[in-house]
């Protein structure tokens, strides 16, 4: 083992990550942790259930993200319009 070994090596290494930086586009680059907190963060705890009916006082049916089942919250549209 000689130093222009270890030197070619450390070249050949730096070499390599730049090229694959410089190819790998942005969106397939491995997720970080500001990443992770930044999806977090967009998730709604209520998101609304399309394919179910109305529930009493028209109260809109949302799943909870934190219980994991479905509720019914007042729809705000209707009660403003008092309806």
């Amino acid at each position: 083992m000689s130093m222009a070994g270890i030197g070619n090596a450390i070249a050949g290494t730096m070499a390599a990550d730049a090229i694959k930086t410089i190819f790998t586009g942005h969106e397939n680059r491995p997720a970080t942790k500001g990443d992770i907190n930044i999806l977090i963060n967009r998730i709604k705890r209520f998101h609304r259930v399309l394919n179910m009916a109305l529930g009493e006082n028209s109260s809109v049916p949302h799943f909870d993200m934190e219980t994991k089942k479905i509720v019914y919250l007042e729809n705000t549209l209707l009660a403003k319009m008092g309806k």
